[in-house]
């Protein structure tokens, strides 16, 4: 009994002690009920980050600071560019809107003058001044050129001459129509990023060269695609390195239609080249078309290279590789079909020089109807001296030409050559120049 009750007085105790609690809470809360309405929480723009609005061109930049269009501008000065630079750490905002030039020689969209670092221009569009973008200043560095449409300007589209510059998502098109100046659609220095841009109509008709992009030592290109540049042009290059560069993942194709000498990628030694598509570029090109050019030592590898130089008038090589390179995995695909010539020429798949590997491609049509005095020369797989050939497929070359002077797989000598196979090719599917190593090939050569 004594016990039940001790247990009583327990539970009683407990429960005026959650009473206590629940009352405290209530008393500190005071009364929940809103007094007024709640207010806006939301900041203005110049509370998040605080910037210099422009609401008319011509317009100086000299503090660091940001900096924001409010509305799409005109320049008409005839005089000034439309911004200009002078200070470092810099971002330009067009904020969606466009600048518009009034087409004046020697007056840029926005003018970066003088050594400067860390200037970014983004979203929006830049057209009909001399150039959309330009940096004059060797020195200049870490410049972002991000989401900008750059159109219809007299010459160059983006050019910055400084170094470890990034261009990205960017749209360049339509400069420098009939210039008489040689025309790059994007331009960068050493050390740079050019990535997931579009370059397409630049320089067409022009009587010098075109480059869509042009890339210093050390510099990658991503993902780009570089489309109808320079048609008609003296020259063109879809994309053009300097050595030790990354080219990976671009689509050019179609670019220096009717142009005098066409490279589709231009990779100076020690590159690397790699997943690219490179089609349709020289077609009806009146001199020489190459796919893709590696200078010694660069590695080109699982690229498809197909349809260049298509009814041109000069050699053609879908891809052409100086000496010490490697060339592996690439699809290379009809490359000089019809292309004819009054004087004697050459078609080839895959050209190699000495001391190259190459391995596991596969070449087939190359030159099919290509027509010339004598009958030109066309090979699938030409490889110089003190390489190694394996594991390649080259087929059908120089259908139907019966005149053509036609090889599947030409060697130099002092080659290591196995698991290859030519079949169907115009002359000898595989030849035997001496001092080679063969093992297992179809067809076999001791």
């Amino acid at each position: 009994m004594e016990t039940k009750q001790k247990k009583t007085k327990v539970v009683v105790s407990l429960l005026v002690l959650a009473a206590l609690c629940v009352f405290s809470l209530f008393a500190v809360a005071g009364n929940l009920e809103p007094s007024a309405p709640p207010g806006p929480t939301m900041k203005t723009l110049d509370e998040v980050q605080p910037g210099m609005p422009i609401s008319s061109i011509p317009y100086t930049i000299v503090e660091s600071g940001y900096y924001y269009l409010t509305s799409s501008v005109q320049n008409s000065s005839g005089m000034f560019h439309g911004i200009t630079i002078w200070a470092d750490n810099v971002t330009v905002d067009l904020k969606g809107f466009s600048m518009i030039g009034d087409g004046s020689a020697g007056l840029h969209g926005v003018a970066i003058e003088g050594t400067h670092k860390n200037i970014t221009i983004r979203d929006g569009t830049i057209r009909d001044f001399d150039s959309g973008i330009y940096e004059n200043d060797t020195q200049g560095t870490g410049h972002r050129i991000i989401g900008v449409k750059v159109l219809s300007n007299m010459n160059n589209g983006i050019s910055l001459f400084g170094s470890n510059n990034l261009v990205r998502d960017c749209t360049v098109s339509d400069n420098g129509t009939s210039a008489s100046r040689n025309i790059y659609g994007i331009l960068v220095k050493d050390d740079s990023s050019v990535t997931n841009n579009r370059v397409y109509n630049n320089g067409g008709s022009v009587f010098g060269s075109v480059e869509g992009i042009k890339a210093g030592n050390g510099c990658e290109v991503i993902g780009n695609v570089v489309s109808n540049n320079g048609i008609g042009a003296g020259s063109t290059k879809g994309i053009y390195t300097n050595p030790f560069c990354t080219v990976t993942g671009n689509t050019v194709v179609r670019n220096g239609g009717g142009s005098g000498s066409v490279l589709g990628i231009w990779a100076s030694g020690g590159s690397t080249v790699r997943g690219n598509t490179v089609c349709s570029n020289g077609n009806s090109a009146s001199g020489y078309v190459r796919g893709i050019v590696a200078n010694p030592g660069c590695t080109v590898s699982n690229n498809t290279v197909s349809e260049n130089g298509n009814s041109a008038s000069g050699d053609v090589y879908g891809i052409y590789a100086s000496s010490g390179c490697m060339v592996s995995n690439n699809v290379v695909y009809k490359n000089g079909y019809g292309a004819s010539s009054d004087s004697f020429f050459a078609i080839y798949g895959i050209y190699a020089g000495d001391s190259c590997t190459v391995m596991n491609n596969t070449v087939s049509k190359t030159g099919g109807a290509a027509e010339c005095f004598g009958g030109p020369f066309i090979c699938s797989i030409f490889v110089e001296a003190g390489s190694t050939v394996t594991g390649n497929t080259a087929s059908k070359n120089a259908t139907p030409i019966s005149s053509a002077i036609a090889s599947g797989i030409s060697l130099g000598e002092y080659s290591l050559v196995d698991q290859n196979t030519a079949y169907d090719n115009k002359g000898q599917n595989m030849n035997n120049p001496g001092n080679c190593s063969f093992g297992v090939n179809v067809p076999q050569l001791p």
